[in-house]
């Protein structure tokens, strides 16, 4: 997980305890109380795997198809052989 969605859930945990209220979470989190609301819920229903987010471990849609890919790095090759370049 990374800092930030630890950084959640500490902070959703002091929020459970009481030790926070739902405000005081929103603004250290620099989120609305919406928000907060919203992830608690996703927290109660998916566990810590729904403060992830959700295109974890997906390809991007912007990106570049292998094969473009390999084209352009051969025309790179064949027309700028004698440049530097890496």
């Amino acid at each position: 997980m990374t800092e930030r969605e630890l950084q959640k859930i500490k902070t959703l945990q002091l929020l459970d305890s009481g030790r926070l209220t739902r405000e005081e979470a929103a603004k250290y989190l620099e989120l609305s109380v919406r928000q907060i609301d919203r992830i608690k819920r996703r927290l109660r229903l998916e566990g810590l795997m729904g403060l992830a987010h959700k295109n974890r471990g997906k390809k991007s849609n912007n990106r570049i198809k292998k094969e473009f890919r390999k084209e352009v790095v051969n025309l790179v090759k064949e027309y700028y052989s004698a440049l530097n370049l890496h």
